[in-house]
């Protein structure tokens, strides 16, 4: 299962749901090393990006020392990190006992798994799961099933764009250009919805039938237990593996944890989630929220965002402005 997602949209959130399950290996953002600046996440290492990508969904790891290699032979014009477990503290299968004794804390862990461990781990979990704010196009995600011949599942996530926005201006500290981010990922989202649409018309993209999905952040938060069920039918829909519950008593007692804080650094993962689905409406200026509809239109007609014309309609909490999606 790949998450396809953007800065600032939940993804990290999102994908910690799916990492607190046992039978899961969540990669968390694997092609963070391959990137230059936020508005060009996706511009760099196109093909290497769907070999990392392809190597991840077979669990190989060892691959990534050759790709190491090529990189650093061969690309001088992006921002290169090397290849390694950068976040292995947020793939809760490599922070048990075994990998990690006598610490309370993966992050505290001397102990770095070798190759074949992560591997084992990996290729023993009925689901593995990567999120990526790095892959924005959902044809290069094509080409990899092409190369690894198989079908995987694809969840894209999006949100609200206004909120998105006020996040992203917080992550700036005021500056950028904002505006231009947003137009710039709602076209992708555009895209890649249009792309789902039109599969029948491509045969390259006709495997998405079934295999796509698309969630909002802000559904997840209004209801967790919703998303549980709609996800678990997904991702065991004509699989013919062991079936996963993502309605688990770890996934549950982590959802509890992490969701009634109001505490917590700029990309924790810990929300009150009750107050993140409609607080950014009390906070963010009726300038950008202007700008961001006018640049975002096609995207919050696609995926079901109402548009305010007014300050008082933006903080009218009776006024729901997350709608049903359009019929896919």
């Amino acid at each position: 299962l790949i998450i396809m997602s953007s800065m600032r949209t939940g993804s990290s959130f999102t994908g910690q749901l799916f990492n607190q399950h046992p039978d899961v290996f969540y990669f968390f953002e694997p092609l963070f090393p391959l990137q230059d600046k936020v508005v060009q996440l996706c511009a760099c290492f196109l093909s290497i990006k769907r070999l990392v990508l392809s190597i991840y969904t077979k669990c190989p790891i060892y691959c990534l020392i050759n790709i190491n290699l090529y990189l650093l032979m061969h690309y001088q014009y992006c921002s290169i990190r090397i290849f390694a477990f950068v976040h292995r503290s947020s793939t809760k299968a490599l922070c048990g006992e075994d990998l990690c004794p006598q610490v309370d804390s993966c992050s505290k862990c001397r102990m770095f798994p070798t190759s074949k461990q992560i591997e084992e781990k990996c290729n023993a979990a009925n689901l593995r799961v990567i999120k990526t704010v790095r892959t924005c196009h959902l044809d290069h995600l094509s080409r990899v099933r092409s190369s690894i011949g198989e079908n995987f599942k694809i969840i894209h996530l999006v949100r609200d764009p206004r909120a998105t926005a006020l996040s992203r201006l917080r992550m700036h500290y005021g500056l950028g250009n904002i505006t231009r981010e947003m137009k710039i990922n709602c076209d992708f989202d555009v895209t890649n919805l249009e792309t789902f649409k039109n599969r029948k018309l491509d045969p390259v993209n006709n495997w998405l039938h079934g295999n796509y999905m698309v969630v909002r952040y802000d559904d997840i938060v209004m209801n967790p237990i919703n998303f549980f069920k709609q996800t678990t039918e997904f991702v065991n829909r004509d699989v013919t593996g062991k079936p996963i519950d993502l309605h688990h008593p770890d996934v549950l007692d982590w959802l509890q944890e992490n969701t009634r804080s109001s505490e917590g650094h700029f990309y924790s993962t810990k929300r009150n989630i009750t107050q993140q689905a409609t607080k950014w409406r009390n906070e963010i200026e009726m300038d950008m929220v202007r700008s961001v509809q006018s640049v975002c239109s096609r995207m919050m007609e696609y995926f079901g965002y109402r548009k305010v014309t007014t300050a008082s309609e933006l903080k009218d909490s009776s006024l729901n402005l997350v709608l049903p999606i359009p019929e896919l």
